[in-house]
């Protein structure tokens, strides 16, 4: 496993591990479909799967200490772009809205816009 960005230096090692240990300390993204979600903290990192393939996961905690990850691509470049230009030192919580799209194939994926 390799981070490859995280939201503050700062992160306890138990923040870290909590944000990087997808799926045994919290629920998919999917479950937050249609829903705002207030983050506090994230972790971008590469894992290998099942299957040996190393993949992308975002893991985010929201400011009820809610823990959630996702693999989807383009949810994940979205949090990227969006973190690019609304999160700094200063920035203690950024509110976005998790909605699905579906491809013209009819595989359903998850997107990210700002609140």
């Amino acid at each position: 496993m390799e981070i490859i960005r995280i939201n503050r230096d700062t992160l306890t090692k138990k923040e870290k591990h909590l944000l990087v240990t997808s799926g045994e300390h919290g629920k998919s993204l999917r479950t937050k479909v249609d829903t705002t979600l207030k983050v506090k903290d994230f972790a971008l990192y590469e894992r290998a799967n099942e299957k040996g393939e190393v993949v992308q996961i975002l893991g985010l905690c929201d400011v009820d200490n809610n823990y959630y990850y996702t693999t989807s691509p383009s949810f994940i470049r979205g949090f990227v772009e969006i973190a690019d230009i609304f999160w700094d030192e200063e920035t203690t919580e950024l509110e976005i809205v998790v909605n699905e799209g579906e491809s013209k194939a009819g595989r359903k994926f998850l997107k990210c816009r700002i609140f």
